[in-house]
């Protein structure tokens, strides 16, 4: 609005590509003050100043700034998915919004972080689910930018915090044999084991099984070891990530 009329009010944008005066109106008090006026602006700020001119040319000018975000958060994925097993590490949540000012990840309590903004990003939360052991919780993520709030669907997971226990009944500690080796290892749950030989050049883990209980309880196995000491650390992994080591150190002499 205008305290008197004037001969044109008009604007620019500088955050157009081209920016331009633009007449809004000629020989007005007004524009958009009686009736409704809409204008499309740009994603993000607009720095725009309005002009007036009277009929003298005299000239004054208004600066306002805009932030425009017609766009609320996607999101294309959340982990872990319905009904999968998890120890608290791993909550993640795929998404685009260029705009982005938290997420909140709400299982009881919520838990807010500051997560990057842009095109298929990912923030991930490792949290403490030691309370809801061998439980079910339902959890949601929450994206806010500054004008939309989106929530994903619900989703139920089972709470594993519990480590699986590892018992190594061969090769046994200081033991001596020769170059192969029998192994038996027990679980006290389905797992993944493997096995490393830290005396090995390049030293890295070796899969032994996936989703077993033992390996050579029920059926004699065998490993081939060079002559000399070696030191093997069995880990063993389960579905919920929850892992466990044994270290066993032995002598093998031909």
């Amino acid at each position: 609005s205008i305290n008197e009329r004037v001969n044109i009010l008009d604007y620019i944008n500088y955050n157009d590509r081209n920016p331009r005066f633009i007449a809004l109106c000629k020989k007005c008090d007004s524009y958009g003050y009686s009736t409704k006026k809409v204008k499309i602006l740009n994603e993000g700020w607009n720095n725009i100043s309005f002009r007036i001119k009277d009929e003298f040319n005299n000239t004054i000018m208004k600066n306002i700034s805009v932030f425009v975000d017609s766009k609320a958060p996607r999101v294309s994925r959340i982990k872990p998915g319905r009904n999968k097993i998890t120890n608290g590490s791993g909550f993640s949540v795929r998404y685009t919004e260029e705009n982005l000012e938290n997420i909140t990840l709400s299982f009881n309590p919520d838990i807010t972080q500051q997560c990057t903004s842009g095109r298929n990003q990912e923030c991930i939360f490792n949290i403490d689910l030691s309370a809801f052991d061998n439980q079910t919780i339902e959890y949601f993520f929450t994206l806010k930018d500054p004008l939309h709030n989106v929530s994903t669907r619900t989703t139920t997971v089972f709470v594993d915090t519990t480590s699986p226990n590892i018992t190594v009944n061969l090769p046994q500690n200081g033991s001596e044999s020769e170059n192969s080796v029998q192994m038996n290892i027990t679980l006290s749950e389905r797992a993944k084991i493997e096995f490393m030989d830290t005396t090995d050049l390049n030293p890295r883990f070796k899969t032994l099984c996936n989703n077993c209980n033992n390996y050579g309880a029920l059926k004699k196995k065998i490993r081939g070891f060079s002559n000399g000491i070696h030191n093997l650390i069995i880990k063993a992994t389960d579905s919920a990530g929850n892992s466990e080591t044994e270290e066993v150190t032995f002598l093998v002499s031909s």
